[in-house]
């Protein structure tokens, strides 16, 4: 299996010392509206978050933290996530970024999908950006949540 640690450069410190953030221009899925860029939201927005039954719940963007990034890891060619950005697994467990491998699954707003490809990508004037919420909420349609929000353990 092909993973993420084959390939980032051991001598990259700026990889290792982010936080769970997206790329500025990634989607978010905000109640009420649709999709926005990340980079366009603002503390006291309301989020999607994803329910068994529907998706009636929201949670709050508590804070805004932004990080310069020049290193993410690239999706299944479009989510752009630094490496210890969160996915929700079927299992119910959360994984991150740096931790997928190819063929791995994860849950979706409207099922599963599996990770087809995973890229170290540089980029360029590309802020990261960590949403402070107390719930898991979509970002490009796949169900995630904020570092801090994350259970202990």
């Amino acid at each position: 299996m092909m993973h993420l640690s084959n390939y980032i450069p051991s001598a990259q410190p700026t990889l290792r010392v982010t936080p769970a953030c997206l790329a500025s221009d990634m989607r978010v899925l905000v109640w009420k509206i649709g999709y926005v860029a990340s980079d366009e939201l603002a503390v006291g927005n309301q989020l999607v978050v994803p329910t068994l039954n529907s998706a009636t719940e929201r949670t709050t963007i508590r804070s805004i933290r932004r990080y310069q990034s020049t290193y993410f890891v690239r999706i299944n060619g479009h989510i752009d996530v630094t490496e210890g950005h969160p996915f929700r697994t079927p299992l119910g467990t959360w994984n991150r970024a740096r931790n997928l491998v190819i063929g791995d699954t994860l849950i979706t707003l409207v099922g599963l999908r599996r990770v087809e490809t995973i890229d170290l990508v540089h980029r360029n004037m590309v802020s990261a950006i960590d949403l402070v919420t107390d719930k898991a909420f979509i970002v490009e349609g796949f169900v995630t949540i904020g570092k801090s929000a994350l259970p202990q353990g």
